[in-house]
């Protein structure tokens, strides 16, 4: 990771960094930041009892991420009173103007992205297997061909997140 608002090595897999709200989020409660410190890319914020929140990392071009079984990263930080939930963002899910296939003016749900929980304080390894039956693409082999991103949502499970501070280090495809 890189500072600059994008992530990645140049001239390999590069990024952009994002961050978003739920609708529960009102101050004095502060909106979740992303930002990338030494090569770590922070997710900063509140989030709302029963309301959710996070960021992540978008692809700046289409990535064939059909050869790997999965994803490997490194959580650290703190999110007291929140879950993690880690999200693969695929195309067929992605609001068109997101740059994805999921048309919301044409009526479609979107945002139904596999997910799992992820663990603080340790290396995740989420195997695309792992995601099946969790979001849309069904299939790991269908969601394998469209990945667009990765993200980490926070829900707000029993009350007010304050002060998350998520750190993601040492994301890597695994063969």
């Amino acid at each position: 990771m890189h500072d600059l608002g994008k992530w990645g090595t140049i001239g390999n897999l590069v990024g952009g960094l994002f961050a978003y709200n739920g609708p529960g989020r009102v101050a004095p409660l502060v909106p979740i930041t992303a930002s990338v410190t030494g090569g770590t890319m922070h997710l900063k914020g509140d989030v709302a009892g029963g309301d959710y929140g996070g960021g992540g990392l978008a692809f700046d071009a289409c990535v064939n991420t059909a050869k790997y079984s999965g994803v490997r990263f490194t959580l650290g930080g703190a999110v007291a009173a929140c879950s993690v939930q880690f999200q693969v963002q695929t195309f067929s899910q992605q609001a068109v103007a997101n740059r994805g296939g999921c048309d919301m003016a044409a009526g479609a749900s979107c945002y139904q992205f596999p997910k799992t929980a992820a663990t603080l304080g340790a290396t995740n390894t989420i195997m695309w297997s792992q995601l099946e039956n969790t979001g849309m693409p069904a299939t790991a082999a269908a969601l394998a061909a469209e990945i667009v991103g990765l993200q980490f949502q926070f829900e707000g499970t029993s009350g007010t997140c304050m002060n998350v501070d998520l750190t993601i280090d040492d994301v890597q495809f695994v063969p």
